[in-house]
């Protein structure tokens, strides 16, 4: 009797684990629910300096629709870390890229060649709740920088963005950040 019960008391865990994997694929996102201007914060983290790699930015993301797929242009303004933080200036970084649609769900990068790179490729995909933009650049040498930038909005109306970045597959970057609806 006691192995029927454990044995039904699976099978309910099982047949509830079932229903919210299908719950999480119904919740499907549509590339406008990430249109607009989002502004927020987020921690960077180098991967060679793990104790003392650490710094805040500032986050601005502009996302439009256009005929044929989107753009996308992000500001990101980073503090510097460590003792000598206090004299040094922020580093302003702005990024625009647009997509084109070549699937339901992919955007392919147009002319995004990157600084000092020999080729520059870029590609967006939605998938659930999130936007995946890759940037994918190939030095002269033949090494490569993978970025990637997972934009997930959650059913609270946050987006949270996780940016890593890998030289030849070797950790360089990550970043863990919260943008809220801007509003204008």
């Amino acid at each position: 009797m006691k192995g029927l019960r454990c044995l039904a008391t699976l099978g309910l865990l099982l047949l509830a684990t079932a229903g919210a994997g299908a719950q999480e694929a119904n919740d499907t996102l549509a590339l406008d629910a990430f249109v607009g201007r989002w502004e927020g914060s987020a921690i960077g983290q180098r991967a060679d300096d793990p104790t003392s790699g650490y710094g805040t930015r500032d986050l601005d993301v502009r996302i439009s629709e256009t005929a044929d797929g989107f753009e996308i242009a992000w500001t990101t303004v980073i503090q510097s870390a460590g003792l000598a933080a206090a004299d040094a200036e922020p580093k302003r970084r702005l990024t625009a890229a647009r997509f084109v649609r070549s699937g339901p769900s992919v955007w392919l990068g147009e002319g995004a060649d990157g600084p000092g790179a020999a080729v520059s490729r870029s590609w967006a995909r939605l998938e659930g709740r999130s936007l995946y933009v890759y940037v994918l650049e190939i030095d002269e040498a033949g090494l490569y920088d993978l970025s990637r930038y997972v934009r997930t909005i959650s059913p609270a109306g946050v987006m949270d963005l996780k940016f890593t970045r890998t030289r030849d597959g070797a950790p360089l970057r990550r970043v863990s950040g919260s943008l809220l609806p801007a509003g204008d």
